[in-house]
């Protein structure tokens, strides 16, 4: 699936463990996955653990997002007994788009597993029974994406190195998960944080879009020239998508929207947790816009007149990005 994960997977996979190595990854993953329901699209918001067999080096891991630190370095430990922890995303308060903070990926070198470039995914990263990874969620998708963004800036180690996005569209039918669309980029340095697109291709247009799946790696894992790659940096901030309908949405936005009372026969409230100069957009089943609202904070509209249905909400920033969104009954008594 992840061409940039066969480095790692043929290094992990020769120097498997007895059995009682997997509960120790296991034990050590569980303090770094990613909680979907968690909303950190800005990754303002970040969580610390630690592992057991080094209780006092801290990793850092965006709420909501997943890394392979735990994973690489439980697979060390295995490997050589190095109790040595290596940090390799981490929270970055001076370098960031916007907000207070992006998620910085940096290429390390580990002493028994060699040289590994930082990953950072909106997924939950597992291990199977062999020792392969796997990737289960992502973000929940209102309808088919085109086009995956993210603001970034890259610092490499060299000319030589480049840093790499990877996004996956996902069906989810009767529980099993085929990749059905992709995008991939891979982009050298930039000295400011520069808005990165990648349009998606699909491989089958006929079947439903569930999940949509962000993959950051901080270097190209083809090279193995260690002063090419090592300490190569990789900044990520703001990650949107937007759809075929033309709507950008903000990725797991960190803005909790609410439309209450739901279902209603009058009048509704339309609320938001935090930011400012938002917009209401309600549009109809057929995609009819029914209003287009202004508001701070909180907002109530009257849909007395309305035909009874099921319509769609949008709330859009500043930027008309769509920081929350959902559905509203209008009933008739």
């Amino acid at each position: 699936m992840l061409t940039h994960l066969l480095l790692i997977l043929c290094k992990i996979q020769s120097m498997r463990k007895i059995i009682i190595g997997l509960s120790i990854v296991v034990s050590s993953i569980g303090m770094a996955q990613a909680q979907t329901t968690i909303k950190n699209g800005g990754l303002e918001n970040w969580r610390t653990s630690k592992l057991i067999f080094n209780t006092t080096t801290n990793l850092e891991t965006p709420q909501g997002w997943s890394t392979f630190d735990s994973i690489m370095n439980v697979f060390n430990f295995m490997s050589g007994g190095n109790t040595q922890v290596k940090t390799q995303v981490t929270k970055s308060t001076t370098e960031k788009n916007s907000g207070l903070a992006s998620a910085k990926l940096t290429t390390s070198e580990l002493s028994d597993l060699g040289l590994m470039p930082g990953y950072l995914t909106n997924t939950r990263v597992g291990l199977d029974a062999s020792f392969n990874f796997t990737f289960t969620g992502g973000e929940v998708l209102p309808s088919k994406p085109v086009l995956a963004s993210a603001m970034v800036k890259y610092v490499p180690a060299s000319i030589y190195d480049s840093a790499n996005l990877y996004v996956e569209v996902v069906n989810t039918t009767c529980g099993v998960d085929s990749v059905i669309g992709y995008g991939a980029n891979t982009f050298a340095g930039n000295s400011n944080f520069t808005k990165l697109d990648i349009p998606i291709y699909y491989v089958d247009k006929s079947l439903e879009a569930n999940l949509l799946r962000y993959y950051f790696v901080s270097s190209y894992v083809d090279d193995t020239t260690i002063s090419h790659m090592l300490n190569s940096s990789l900044y990520v901030d703001d990650v949107t998508y937007t759809t075929v309908k033309s709507q950008t949405y903000a990725l797991m936005s960190e803005i909790k929207v609410s439309c209450f009372p739901n279902p209603s026969t009058d009048v509704v409230t339309v609320s938001a947790s935090k930011g400012h100069s938002l917009v209401c957009e309600i549009y109809s089943a057929t995609g009819e816009l029914m209003m287009s609202k202004p508001f701070d904070g909180s907002t109530s509209i009257k849909v007395s007149d309305w035909s009874a249905g099921v319509y769609t909400y949008n709330v859009k920033d500043q930027s008309n990005v769509i920081v929350g969104h959902g559905q509203l009954a209008v009933v008739r008594p």
